[in-house]
């Protein structure tokens, strides 16, 4: 039987949430029945997962979120929890069942719009000064550390902004996520110098251990 991959948005966050390393909690007293099953938790009636089925998705995520608490890069964390999510839908759960999660996901994915969207009202123009870091993402933050130069912020303007474009036209916020790091990653490989780089991925380790 051939497997069919589901993405979105809300898979990706919830598993995201489930897999990547948090802060210690406290010890429940007792197990809930969704525990370590991440975002297939949720929707486990739904599904009608079976015994082995938990078992199979809490192992797969459990070894997940071990690699991903051993990656120093949070967007490889984020590939490593997306990739057990995508191995969970293809190797686990049944045709029928990958149809309701892919309804589950519509349904969120609905309310998420209903709850984000805001009626425009016309406000007055008011000049604002901009920002030295606007429009640089993750990158305008550490900007100073960076050394970023003025021709370097306009590399980092453009591409984001033309990652932003495409991510807005693109319904799939799986397929956004994409989008946005592969900017993310193309101004690391084509705008920062090897040694930006450097000072980039140290900035992402000591993120990385403050969690």
């Amino acid at each position: 039987m051939k497997r069919i991959v589901t993405t979105s948005f809300v898979m990706a966050l919830a598993v995201f949430a489930g897999l990547l390393p948090a802060q210690d909690k406290p010890a429940a007293t007792s197990r809930p029945a969704g525990a370590g099953l991440g975002i297939f938790g949720p929707m486990a009636d739904r599904l009608k997962l079976t015994d082995d089925q938990k078992a199979q998705i809490r192992t797969i995520l459990k070894d997940g979120a071990d690699k991903a608490k051993a990656a120093p890069d949070r967007l490889e964390q984020v590939k490593i929890a997306r990739a057990a999510a995508v191995t969970v839908l293809n190797t686990v759960l049944t045709q029928e069942q990958r149809k309701i999660v892919a309804e589950v996901e519509k349904e969120t994915a609905a309310r998420w719009r209903a709850t984000t969207t805001r009626p425009t009202t016309s406000r007055p123009a008011v000049a604002t000064s901009r920002p030295a870091s606007a429009g640089l993402g993750i990158f305008g933050p550490i900007a100073d550390r960076l050394k970023l130069t003025d021709d370097q912020k306009a590399q980092i303007r453009t591409i984001l902004k033309d990652g932003a474009a495409k991510a807005k036209a693109t319904p799939d916020r799986i397929e956004q996520m994409k989008i946005a790091r592969a900017a993310a990653v193309t101004v690391l490989d084509t705008v920062l110098t090897e040694e930006q780089g450097k000072i980039f991925r140290e900035i992402q380790r000591e993120k990385t251990a403050k969690k």
